[in-house]
């Protein structure tokens, strides 16, 4: 599941809504939110995502988190046109385990990503954690 469908689900029953009743508000049909809600479709653009958002009487941060969700999962992601050889080789990389990564290696991706290189001594400490941890 995807964190746009995830939060999608959630948000209508919250509200005690069916699929149905929140596609009649958009004039749509149920299995369009059924397909949205199940990561069968694509996230809508911005501009529908906003309309769903007004069906279901989001709050505004609650709006702007459907927003950043919708982004977070979209399927295709553009890679910049200055990034390195390299980057692209690890984008690739990436790409081919996704499914395949455990909750542990997901998180270490992601302190990876957060880490600044301007406090390499904090890194370096983290690093060596990681790989203790990883070892017990």
């Amino acid at each position: 599941m995807t964190p746009f469908a995830d939060y999608l689900f959630q948000l209508r029953r919250a509200r005690g809504l069916r699929q149905h009743e929140v596609a009649a508000r958009l004039g749509l049909g149920a299995a369009y939110i059924s397909a949205l809600e199940a990561a069968r479709k694509e996230p809508p653009s911005t501009a529908q995502v906003m309309r769903i958002a007004s069906a279901l009487a989001l709050s505004e941060a609650e709006s702007d988190e459907l927003v950043r969700t919708a982004e977070l999962s979209r399927s295709r992601l553009d890679i910049p046109n200055d990034a390195s050889k390299e980057e692209y080789v690890l984008a690739h990389q990436f790409v081919t385990r996704l499914g395949t990564l455990s909750p542990r290696m997901v998180a270490v991706i992601g302190l990876l990503l957060q880490m600044n290189e301007a406090d390499e001594k904090s890194n370096r400490q983290l690093m060596r954690e990681l790989v203790r941890e990883d070892s017990m």
